[in-house]
Formats: C-alpha cells, structure tokens, sequence
C-alpha cells in the first residue's frame, strides 16, 4: 500500500506565505459574504415583486446560477466577461463577483423564506398598532419574553 509522511519542517520556513493565503481567504470571504447578502437581498425582493418582467428575470437567474455548478461560472466570469463587456478583470475580482453572484442565489431564498414565513395575523396586527413594514418584519419573526 502506498504510504505518504507529511513533512512538518517544511511549515516553519513557509509561515509568511501560508498567511498570506489566509488573509486573502478571510478577504476573498468578507467581501463575498456582504455582496451575497446585498445581492441575495435585491433578487429575493424582486421574486416577490407583483411586476411580473421582474419576478421572470429573478427567479430565472436564480435557478441557472443554483444549478450551474460554481467552477463552471467561475470559468464564465473570469474568462468570457471580459470577451463580452471588452474589460480586463483580475483573478481576485472575477473571484470575488463569481463567488458573490453563486451565493446571492441561495441566500436569495433564505430572505424570501423568511419573508414568507411572517403569518398574515402578525401583518394584519402591525397594521393596526400603526408599524410601517419595516418595524412589522423587525420586530414580529422575534418572540418577546413577557414579565
């Protein structure tokens, strides 16, 4: 069988680039995690939309970027974009708008599902105490603790 004895010496020599691959991780991650969360944000508003051409246009992209897989889109932002729009991106900047675009989607219906989940009774009763929609959807989905 085959055996393989992973070399521990090698690490200390090559701790300054080692972090440097973690910084650009927990960077690459950062930035993804708040355009995803922005981005997951307008297309779950927009597949709730009574405005039917917006509606079409989220719920379409949100199914071909769920279920395309990711290396494929990566491949599509960093090599075909610039083909199309004739603009040059960096490898981290087609990273960071791949990864943003793959992870809207799906934190798309995340919002929408909680969106949803508010019963019509706690809208109807935000109503009548005079909130606006943003304290309905603030302050109902949180049970309050009485005494």
């Amino acid at each position: 069988m085959f055996s393989y004895d992973f070399r521990w010496d090698i690490i200390p020599s090559n701790v300054d680039f080692l972090l440097s691959g973690m910084q650009a991780t927990l960077l690459i991650s950062a930035m993804t995690l708040v355009l995803a969360m922005l981005g997951g944000l307008v297309i779950a508003v927009m597949d709730m939309s009574r405005f039917w051409p917006a509606r079409f246009f989220a719920v379409a992209l949100g199914e071909v970027i769920r279920n395309t897989p990711i290396l494929v889109q990566l491949l599509w932002v960093y090599y075909v974009l610039p083909i199309v729009f004739d603009v040059g991106i960096s490898a981290f900047t087609a990273l960071v708008i791949g990864l943003s675009l793959y992870s809207s989607a799906f934190i798309a219906e995340v919002y929408r599902a909680g969106i949803q989940a508010v019963p019509v009774g706690h809208r109807e009763a935000a109503q009548v105490l005079g909130l606006n929609k943003v304290q309905t959807f603030a302050g109902s989905s949180c049970p309050r603790r009485s005494g």
